[in-house]
């Protein structure tokens, strides 16, 4: 999805570099959920290190910038239960959809489909199939 819509050398390193990012808070993420010990830091730390970059791309509703953040909603929409969390995840989603109206819906039916079902079980999955994130393609010529 980054190599098919980031057509700018440096839209193509910030969204990649938030992938990376995304990469490994759900790694992290999925150890501390196995040990039932998940907390609000394992998860938002994502947002913490985006860069401003970033931040830009999402506030301009760059599709890339948000399918990404899209994903990121699955994850914290796992904290649901922390009362200051609650239903941000599910929100932020519904948002999401909104601005994208269909766009890049191949991208986003994951995160969707997991918000919806409030399924734990499939988290896991996501990072090791790369069924969430797309980190191997190359940067665009």
């Amino acid at each position: 999805m980054v190599h098919e819509c980031c057509t700018d050398a440096e839209q193509f390193v910030i969204c990649t570099e938030a992938l990376r990012l995304l990469t490994r808070m759900y790694k992290s993420a999925v150890f501390f959920q196995s040990k039932g010990e998940l907390q609000f830091g394992h998860v938002w730390c994502w947002a913490a290190e985006l860069s401003g970059g970033f931040i830009k791309l999402l506030q301009a509703g760059f599709p890339p910038a948000l399918v990404i953040t899209m994903h990121f909603t699955v994850a914290a929409h796992l904290l649901r239960e922390i009362w200051f969390v609650s239903s941000w995840g599910r929100l932020a989603l519904n948002g999401i959809c909104a601005a994208l109206d269909g766009r890049l819906s191949i991208h986003t039916a994951w995160a969707i489909e997991q918000v919806a079902t409030g399924s734990r079980s499939l988290m896991a999955g996501a990072v090791e199939d790369g069924q969430c994130l797309d980190m191997d393609r190359k940067k665009p010529m």
